[in-house]
């Protein structure tokens, strides 16, 4: 199935440009927002957008501020800015209000990465009326990693259980060519400032410990977010198949009695096979952790 891609520029409220980009086809049961991860930008995404492409969906995604072309023509990778993390979040909410202009009536799943994944957490938290359904990719609450990313982190940092390594980043895929295009890409491989990553944890109990509810949009039935699932449940539309499935893995990993991280997980590879395909493939070279 043929895909296009095409680039354009928004404007957040402060007045800080957003870069984003879309690929689309000549089907759309969907609209897939994602959300990148730290110290990279979404174009390295454009391998699962074409595969969601391939299964009839549209892609957006926008680059993060400190992150992507325009915030490297400015010095600024790796800065939040004076709004910090929340800044970054509304941006993702004013791409999908573009999205739900441009698109009436498709159902918007936001799927979000690594450190997208942390911004999702906050977006269930300020926009969910935007979504139908959401997925947490690479993910883990908040509150649980504050302390360890505000204390000199660096992304290089996430080595440290691997034995054996031959790059800085190799705990960023498997794939060893993956790992090599990442170290030659001039907009990855940095980390956040000091203050962004501040920021990231300034209302974490607030959006990683919670269950979010949320008033249903029309033709939607009430629902709930629940963070510390790993996963973001789905009320509505196309998405709806993905809660059940959650909650049946949750619940075998209970009676096997795995542990509450490996939960996280299953649940997670689970929400992405509902929408890539073949996440395991699509989503090895976005990264594991950050």
């Amino acid at each position: 199935m043929p895909s296009t891609e095409t680039h354009f520029d928004l404007t957040s409220n402060d007045g800080v440009p957003i870069e984003a980009h879309r690929w689309q086809g000549p089907t759309q049961r969907a609209v897939i927002q994602l959300a990148h991860g730290m110290g990279e930008h979404s174009l390295r995404y454009r391998h699962l957008a074409k595969a969601l492409v391939e299964a009839g969906y549209v892609v957006y995604g926008n680059e993060h501020r400190g992150h992507g072309k325009g915030a490297a023509a400015r010095d600024e990778l790796g800065e939040f800015g004076p709004r910090g993390f929340g800044g970054l979040v509304d941006d993702m909410a004013l791409l999908s209000r573009h999205v739900r202009g441009v698109h009436p009536g498709l159902p918007l799943i936001l799927l979000g990465h690594s450190m997208g994944s942390f911004a999702t957490q906050y977006y269930l938290v300020k926009h969910s009326d935007l979504l139908s359904g959401a997925v947490l990719s690479g993910t883990s609450a908040l509150d649980l990693l504050g302390g360890a990313l505000q204390s000199g982190f660096k992304l290089e940092d996430m080595n440290a259980a691997l034995p054996d390594v031959r790059t800085p980043f190799d705990w960023l895929s498997r794939d060893a060519a993956q790992v090599d295009a990442y170290i030659a890409d001039p907009l990855c491989g940095f980390t956040g400032s000091a203050e962004g990553m501040g920021s990231m944890f300034a209302d974490s109990p607030r959006s990683a410990a919670l269950s979010v509810h949320r008033r249903p949009g029309p033709g939607q039935q009430q629902g709930r977010v629940v963070p510390s699932a790993g996963a973001a449940l789905s009320r509505s539309g196309s998405a709806r198949c993905v809660e059940p499935r959650v909650r049946r893995r949750a619940s075998r990993d209970a009676e096997r009695g795995q542990s509450r991280r490996g939960r996280r997980r299953a649940a997670g590879v689970d929400c992405a096979r509902g929408y890539s395909g073949e996440p395991e493939e699509a989503l090895n070279s976005c990264g594991d952790m950050l």
